[in-house]
């Protein structure tokens, strides 16, 4: 049985394992997300506006969750150069996610190679 106490989640095995603290931002709801991570018993999830990202990981781990799609959008519309310099310059670390597969179609006119990359 998987119980927590005390922050520690302890999975079927037994093991402890520290449990993961994240804060999603309230407009992440519609992304299917954190419905999925409110259904892990190692995961602790608040939702609140973020001002910074779309996900907090420990109070530590600045997540930008972006599809193919938002990402050509982000590039083309200079959105992703200025995001990534504010999460660069907060006090987390960031990473950016991206989601979905390359030849999801990015709807924005960029070749898929310009997005990319010619060596992946």
């Amino acid at each position: 049985m998987d119980s927590q106490k005390d922050g520690i989640a302890c999975d079927i095995s037994g093991c402890p394992s520290k449990l993961v603290k994240i804060v999603a931002d309230d407009r992440e709801k519609s992304s299917g997300v954190i419905e999925h991570l409110l259904m892990s018993d190692t995961v602790s999830v608040a939702v609140q506006r973020l001002e910074l990202r779309d996900y907090l990981i420990n109070d530590r781990v600045l997540v930008e969750r972006k599809t193919v799609q938002d990402l050509s959008a982000s590039i083309v519309d200079g959105r992703l150069f200025s995001q990534a310099c504010m999460m660069a310059e907060s006090a987390y670390r960031p990473v950016l996610l991206i989601e979905g597969r390359a030849n999801d179609g990015n709807g924005t006119g960029v070749a898929i190679r310009a997005l990319i990359g010619p060596d992946t």
